[in-house]
């Protein structure tokens, strides 16, 4: 009809990717390679019996070849709870059991190993880039991290986690509109390995709203292994996308995660601690069955414990405070 103009839909641009930061798991016990030969052989039978292994976490060892007892210096954590089925509990009284091995029979075995750093970087995948859609642009992808053992981190001199594709454009921007995406290039500091999370991509460009920046998710970190590394960073929110009237909103960059334990001991404080059962910690009983549906049977596995297995959708703050007290008072920590 003359005179009537039809207003095309608003143009918003796809948002940004996530970079996903790095979940580094931790060998149960870190030793280097000469110390694990000083080790002798020990029958799993043997192991179990006398460091109070519950038959369920003994089953679970001899059904996955866990015998002799040694092979268990080779093996992280991630792959015991992911890939065969140990719980938390269980993870937690076996890190104990073998600390109170080594602390109390072979005192003289060390946890430490110098070596030359490598030149070599590693990154993560890039997530493509959102396509160009009318109304609405797509969605960059996901950048994923590398996967790689803390006992392997010697070998690189920057990990970086992964990098989101930058969010897909409602239409073509103006050619005087310029996208910045700026990623930092990095380098290692005087003798360590750097750590950087992810880096979400950029909004895409809207006509009329841009994209959000994509979300510069963390790297994980047990805090056992945090001495690997020169420098640990946090995620990179992508920036917001352009627009002529509102531009989007820049991505959030998240903190590392360092999970750490409950209660800290050193190994002087690990030997004078006697075998204790949940029940002998004097514990009510609600909280003893969800402790021990978790894998959890003795004060020992609490000691191991990060604060990480204890998610709020299964435990109350104030039950996980009770632990901690209880710990402490048992067994006069400060």
């Amino acid at each position: 009809m003359p005179g009537v103009t039809r207003e095309q839909p608003g143009g918003v641009g796809g948002a940004g990717g996530y970079g996903e930061g790095i979940q580094f798991s931790a060998p149960l016990v870190s030793l280097d390679n000469p110390s694990k030969d000083k080790i002798p052989e020990i029958t799993l039978a043997n192991f179990c019996s006398k460091y109070h292994i519950d038959d369920d976490t003994r089953a679970l060892l001899a059904e996955n070849g866990f015998d002799p007892i040694n092979t268990l210096f080779e093996i992280d954590e991630a792959l015991l709870i992911n890939d065969l089925n140990f719980r938390v509990g269980q993870i937690a009284e076996l890190r104990w059991a073998l600390r109170k091995m080594l602390a109390k029979e072979l005192p003289n075995i060390t946890s430490t190993n110098s070596r030359d750093l490598s030149t070599t970087s590693i990154h993560g995948g890039r997530g493509g880039d959102g396509g160009i859609g009318f109304q609405r642009g797509g969605e960059g992808g996901t950048g994923k991290p590398p996967k790689i053992s803390s006992q392997d981190v010697f070998r690189f001199k920057e990990i970086a986690s992964g990098i989101g594709g930058a969010g897909g454009a409602s239409e073509l921007p103006p050619l005087d509109v310029v996208k910045i995406m700026q990623i930092t290039a990095g380098s290692r500091s005087s003798g360590g390995t750097i750590l950087r999370g992810g880096q979400g991509g950029p909004g895409g460009w809207g006509s009329n709203a841009g994209g959000a920046g994509g979300v510069g998710g963390p790297s994980r970190i047990p805090a056992a292994t945090v001495s690997l590394f020169a420098e640990i960073n946090g995620g990179t929110g992508g920036g917001g996308g352009f627009s002529k009237v509102d531009g989007g909103r820049g991505g959030n960059g998240e903190g590392p995660d360092v999970p750490s334990h409950l209660v800290f001991i050193d190994d002087t404080t690990r030997r004078r601690i006697p075998h204790k059962t949940l029940a002998e910690l004097g514990l009510n009983a609600p909280l003893r069955q969800l402790l021990e549906r978790n894998g959890f049977r003795t004060a020992g596995g609490l000691f191991e414990a990060y604060d990480s297995y204890f998610p709020p959708d299964q435990f109350k703050m104030g039950q996980v405070a009770l632990i901690k007290s209880t710990l402490k008072r048992k067994f006069s920590i400060t």
